[in-house]
């Protein structure tokens, strides 16, 4: 999924969100498809607070709410845009849609052939040395 978007947020936003933004933004771009033209997100803000932030369920107001100001620094510097605003729930929860800004041109610099790394060689019988619970005293 969304290692080539997860580089490029990195590359674009690190140090320029607060770390429970990045933190929000990194998770959101790991889970988006690589593949799509213009990567988005849409498991609202219960997913993000549970999976992003590690907010124990049942969720509480206060996390959404935490979600809600991680993501305002992040719609302010055009990190993400609101594709569909959230709608709260009964439950207290959002499903907003976001379009994450990660230039298509900017994303091709992560991609890497791996045919073409160069592995070590396997070592054939490297000999361990002895465990060092099992040395003599």
């Amino acid at each position: 999924m969304g290692a080539t978007n997860v580089a490029t947020v990195y590359a674009l936003w690190a140090g320029k969100v607060p770390p429970t933004s990045m933190q929000l933004l990194v998770y959101m771009a790991l889970v988006s498809k690589d593949s799509d033209h213009s990567p988005w997100f849409t498991k609202g803000h219960a997913g993000l607070a549970e999976a992003a932030l590690g907010r124990p369920l049942p969720l509480e107001r206060a996390d959404i709410k935490a979600v809600e100001r991680a993501i305002g620094p992040l719609l302010d510097v055009g990190a993400i845009k609101a594709d569909r605003r959230p709608a709260h729930n009964r439950r207290g929860s959002s499903t907003g849609r976001y379009r994450l800004n990660l230039p298509p041109g900017m994303r091709g610099l992560f991609d890497i052939d791996v045919s073409t790394v160069e592995h070590p060689p396997e070592s054939g019988g490297r000999k361990r040395g002895r465990s060092p619970g099992k040395r003599g005293t």
